[in-house]
Protein backbone atom coordinates (compact mmCIF):
# COMPACT_ATOMS: atom_id res chain seq x y z
CA UNK A 1 0.00 0.00 0.00
CA UNK A 2 2.80 2.21 0.88
CA UNK A 3 4.41 1.38 -3.02
CA UNK A 4 1.37 2.40 -4.46
CA UNK A 5 0.76 5.48 -2.30
CA UNK A 6 4.16 6.79 -3.72
CA UNK A 7 2.97 5.84 -7.01
CA UNK A 8 0.25 7.90 -6.89
CA UNK A 9 2.33 11.17 -6.00
CA UNK A 10 4.89 10.32 -8.20
CA UNK A 11 2.46 10.19 -11.32
CA UNK A 12 0.54 12.95 -12.23
CA UNK A 13 -2.89 12.13 -11.81
CA UNK A 14 -4.76 15.14 -13.10
CA UNK A 15 -4.59 14.84 -16.34
CA UNK A 16 -5.66 11.26 -16.35
CA UNK A 17 -8.52 13.08 -13.71
CA UNK A 18 -9.10 15.55 -16.92
CA UNK A 19 -9.48 12.82 -19.30
CA UNK A 20 -11.78 10.71 -17.25
CA UNK A 21 -13.82 13.65 -17.34
CA UNK A 22 -14.39 14.35 -20.95
CA UNK A 23 -14.84 10.95 -21.40
CA UNK A 24 -18.01 10.46 -18.87
CA UNK A 25 -19.40 13.77 -20.35
CA UNK A 26 -19.19 12.05 -23.82
CA UNK A 27 -20.56 8.87 -23.04
CA UNK A 28 -23.01 10.84 -21.10
CA UNK A 29 -24.23 12.90 -24.56
CA UNK A 30 -24.01 9.32 -26.98
CA UNK A 31 -26.11 8.13 -24.02
CA UNK A 32 -29.20 11.02 -24.63
CA UNK A 33 -28.25 11.27 -28.48
CA UNK A 34 -29.06 7.32 -28.62
CA UNK A 35 -32.09 7.67 -26.39
CA UNK A 36 -33.76 10.89 -28.71
CA UNK A 37 -33.54 8.52 -31.88
CA UNK A 38 -37.30 6.72 -31.67
CA UNK A 39 -38.25 10.33 -31.10
CA UNK A 40 -35.74 11.39 -33.85
CA UNK A 41 -36.91 9.15 -36.63
CA UNK A 42 -39.84 6.99 -35.90
CA UNK A 43 -40.82 5.53 -38.96
CA UNK A 44 -37.53 3.48 -38.74
CA UNK A 45 -38.74 0.29 -37.75
CA UNK A 46 -35.03 -0.51 -36.17
CA UNK A 47 -35.26 2.82 -33.91
CA UNK A 48 -37.46 0.74 -31.23
CA UNK A 49 -34.39 -1.01 -30.17
CA UNK A 50 -32.91 2.27 -28.71
CA UNK A 51 -36.61 2.57 -26.99
CA UNK A 52 -35.27 0.02 -24.22
CA UNK A 53 -33.06 1.23 -21.45
CA UNK A 54 -31.45 -1.85 -21.05
CA UNK A 55 -30.35 -2.31 -24.46
CA UNK A 56 -28.96 1.67 -24.60
CA UNK A 57 -27.20 1.48 -20.80
CA UNK A 58 -25.20 -2.08 -23.10
CA UNK A 59 -24.47 -0.07 -26.27
CA UNK A 60 -23.27 2.99 -24.08
CA UNK A 61 -21.60 0.54 -21.98
CA UNK A 62 -19.69 -0.80 -24.79
CA UNK A 63 -18.10 2.50 -25.68
CA UNK A 64 -17.19 3.11 -22.21
CA UNK A 65 -15.56 -0.16 -22.08
CA UNK A 66 -13.11 0.80 -25.75
CA UNK A 67 -12.76 4.39 -24.38
CA UNK A 68 -11.49 3.54 -20.93
CA UNK A 69 -9.27 0.52 -21.98
CA UNK A 70 -7.44 2.99 -24.32
CA UNK A 71 -7.12 5.65 -21.53
CA UNK A 72 -5.65 2.24 -19.14
CA UNK A 73 -3.04 1.76 -22.06
CA UNK A 74 -2.01 4.79 -22.66
CA UNK A 75 -1.88 5.57 -18.60
CA UNK A 76 0.22 1.76 -18.99
CA UNK A 77 2.33 3.18 -21.37
CA UNK A 78 3.40 5.53 -19.30
CA UNK A 79 3.61 4.51 -15.89
CA UNK A 80 5.35 0.93 -16.84
CA UNK A 81 6.35 1.02 -20.46
CA UNK A 82 8.10 4.17 -20.31
CA UNK A 83 9.40 3.71 -16.75
CA UNK A 84 11.59 0.82 -17.65
CA UNK A 85 12.07 1.46 -21.18
CA UNK A 86 14.79 4.68 -20.36
CA UNK A 87 16.87 5.77 -17.58
CA UNK A 88 14.52 5.88 -14.81
CA UNK A 89 15.14 2.56 -14.55
CA UNK A 90 17.96 2.96 -12.95
CA UNK A 91 16.23 4.71 -10.23
CA UNK A 92 13.60 2.10 -9.66
CA UNK A 93 16.21 -0.50 -9.23
CA UNK A 94 18.00 1.57 -6.76
CA UNK A 95 15.02 1.58 -4.88
CA UNK A 96 15.38 -0.43 -1.43
CA UNK A 97 12.08 -2.34 -2.09
CA UNK A 98 11.90 -5.74 -4.38
CA UNK A 99 11.19 -5.12 -8.02
CA UNK A 100 8.01 -7.43 -8.03
CA UNK A 101 6.33 -5.45 -5.49
CA UNK A 102 7.51 -1.59 -6.81
CA UNK A 103 6.35 -3.12 -10.17
CA UNK A 104 2.91 -4.20 -8.33
CA UNK A 105 2.10 -0.88 -7.82
CA UNK A 106 2.94 0.66 -10.99
CA UNK A 107 0.48 -2.12 -12.15
CA UNK A 108 -2.29 -1.99 -9.62
CA UNK A 109 -1.87 1.97 -10.57
CA UNK A 110 -2.36 1.35 -14.66
CA UNK A 111 -5.63 -0.98 -13.61
CA UNK A 112 -7.05 1.40 -11.33
CA UNK A 113 -7.55 3.96 -13.39
CA UNK A 114 -9.37 2.88 -15.97
CA UNK A 115 -11.47 0.73 -13.79
CA UNK A 116 -12.25 3.39 -11.36
CA UNK A 117 -12.75 5.57 -14.13
CA UNK A 118 -15.34 4.04 -15.31
CA UNK A 119 -17.08 3.11 -12.65
CA UNK A 120 -17.40 6.57 -11.31
CA UNK A 121 -18.21 8.38 -14.10
CA UNK A 122 -20.81 5.44 -15.37
CA UNK A 123 -22.55 5.59 -11.68
CA UNK A 124 -22.69 9.60 -11.95
CA UNK A 125 -24.19 9.13 -15.47
CA UNK A 126 -26.45 6.35 -15.01
CA UNK A 127 -27.79 8.75 -11.92
CA UNK A 128 -28.25 11.63 -13.72
CA UNK A 129 -30.11 9.90 -17.27
CA UNK A 130 -32.22 7.82 -14.56
CA UNK A 131 -33.12 11.01 -13.10
CA UNK A 132 -34.28 13.02 -16.16
CA UNK A 133 -36.24 10.75 -17.77
CA UNK A 134 -38.80 11.81 -14.52
CA UNK A 135 -38.59 14.72 -16.87
CA UNK A 136 -38.69 13.41 -20.30
CA UNK A 137 -42.05 11.70 -21.40
CA UNK A 138 -41.35 10.91 -25.17
CA UNK A 139 -38.00 9.34 -23.31
CA UNK A 140 -37.12 5.52 -22.88
CA UNK A 141 -38.74 3.78 -20.61
CA UNK A 142 -37.21 3.86 -17.05
CA UNK A 143 -35.61 0.41 -15.33
CA UNK A 144 -37.31 -1.33 -13.13
CA UNK A 145 -35.31 -3.15 -10.10
CA UNK A 146 -34.38 -6.45 -12.22
CA UNK A 147 -33.07 -3.46 -15.15
CA UNK A 148 -30.85 -1.79 -12.62
CA UNK A 149 -29.59 -4.80 -10.99
CA UNK A 150 -28.37 -5.55 -14.47
CA UNK A 151 -27.27 -2.14 -15.38
CA UNK A 152 -25.02 -1.62 -12.41
CA UNK A 153 -23.78 -5.26 -12.41
CA UNK A 154 -23.14 -4.55 -16.66
CA UNK A 155 -20.81 -1.34 -14.95
CA UNK A 156 -19.13 -3.48 -12.68
CA UNK A 157 -18.25 -6.21 -14.54
CA UNK A 158 -17.17 -3.31 -17.44
CA UNK A 159 -15.27 -1.10 -15.34
CA UNK A 160 -13.18 -4.27 -14.06
CA UNK A 161 -12.95 -5.59 -17.67
CA UNK A 162 -11.24 -2.62 -18.65
CA UNK A 163 -9.21 -2.65 -15.85
CA UNK A 164 -7.98 -6.09 -16.74
CA UNK A 165 -7.21 -5.32 -20.35
CA UNK A 166 -5.36 -2.64 -20.00
CA UNK A 167 -2.77 -4.77 -18.62
CA UNK A 168 -3.37 -7.34 -21.44
CA UNK A 169 -2.12 -3.69 -23.30
CA UNK A 170 1.29 -3.10 -21.26
CA UNK A 171 2.14 -6.53 -21.36
CA UNK A 172 2.00 -6.42 -25.52
CA UNK A 173 4.38 -2.72 -24.99
CA UNK A 174 6.17 -3.99 -22.43
CA UNK A 175 7.34 -7.16 -24.85
CA UNK A 176 7.98 -4.76 -27.68
CA UNK A 177 9.52 -1.92 -25.85
CA UNK A 178 7.48 0.31 -27.49
CA UNK A 179 4.85 2.97 -26.00
CA UNK A 180 2.83 3.19 -29.08
CA UNK A 181 2.72 -0.10 -29.80
CA UNK A 182 1.13 -0.55 -25.98
CA UNK A 183 -1.54 2.37 -27.32
CA UNK A 184 -1.93 0.33 -30.56
CA UNK A 185 -2.55 -2.63 -28.60
CA UNK A 186 -5.25 -1.62 -26.19
CA UNK A 187 -7.18 -0.06 -28.91
CA UNK A 188 -7.13 -3.29 -30.81
CA UNK A 189 -7.98 -5.81 -27.58
CA UNK A 190 -10.82 -3.25 -27.02
CA UNK A 191 -12.68 -3.50 -30.32
CA UNK A 192 -12.13 -7.28 -30.08
CA UNK A 193 -13.61 -7.77 -27.02
CA UNK A 194 -16.62 -4.93 -27.52
CA UNK A 195 -17.50 -7.25 -30.76
CA UNK A 196 -17.23 -10.40 -28.09
CA UNK A 197 -19.06 -8.47 -25.82
CA UNK A 198 -22.18 -6.77 -28.07
CA UNK A 199 -24.49 -9.72 -27.90
CA UNK A 200 -24.22 -9.68 -23.54
CA UNK A 201 -27.35 -7.50 -23.97
CA UNK A 202 -29.50 -10.91 -24.12
CA UNK A 203 -26.21 -13.66 -23.36
CA UNK A 204 -25.77 -12.24 -19.44
CA UNK A 205 -22.74 -15.52 -19.12
CA UNK A 206 -21.07 -13.73 -22.12
CA UNK A 207 -20.65 -10.35 -19.95
CA UNK A 208 -19.30 -13.00 -16.86
CA UNK A 209 -17.04 -14.70 -19.17
CA UNK A 210 -15.39 -11.70 -20.46
CA UNK A 211 -14.73 -10.55 -17.16
CA UNK A 212 -13.51 -13.65 -16.01
CA UNK A 213 -10.95 -13.89 -19.04
CA UNK A 214 -9.85 -10.32 -19.12
CA UNK A 215 -9.00 -10.63 -15.19
CA UNK A 216 -7.34 -13.91 -15.53
CA UNK A 217 -5.61 -12.32 -18.56
CA UNK A 218 -4.55 -9.78 -16.77
CA UNK A 219 -3.16 -11.21 -13.77
CA UNK A 220 -0.92 -13.75 -16.53
CA UNK A 221 0.02 -10.41 -17.90
CA UNK A 222 1.43 -9.34 -14.46
CA UNK A 223 2.68 -12.37 -13.47
CA UNK A 224 4.84 -12.56 -16.90
CA UNK A 225 6.13 -9.00 -16.06
CA UNK A 226 6.80 -9.60 -12.69
CA UNK A 227 9.24 -12.58 -14.32
CA UNK A 228 10.45 -10.66 -16.71
CA UNK A 229 11.77 -7.31 -14.44
CA UNK A 230 13.36 -9.40 -12.13
CA UNK A 231 15.63 -11.13 -14.71
CA UNK A 232 16.27 -7.61 -16.28
CA UNK A 233 19.95 -6.46 -16.14
CA UNK A 234 21.16 -2.94 -15.93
Amino acid sequence: MKLLTIECRRTRLKPYGRAVGVCGAVLLGFLYFFAAIPWLDPADPDSRLFADCGFLLHLVGLLALAAFTILGGVAGARIVVEAYGGRQVLLLFACPAPRGRVLGAKLWLTAALPAGGMLVTGLAGLGIFLLSLRFWPQGPAPLDTGGLAAALWGLAAGSLTAGGLSLWAVWVGFRLRSVPATVAAAAAIATLFCQILSPAWQLSWLRAAGLAAAVAGGAAAALSLRRQVERMEV
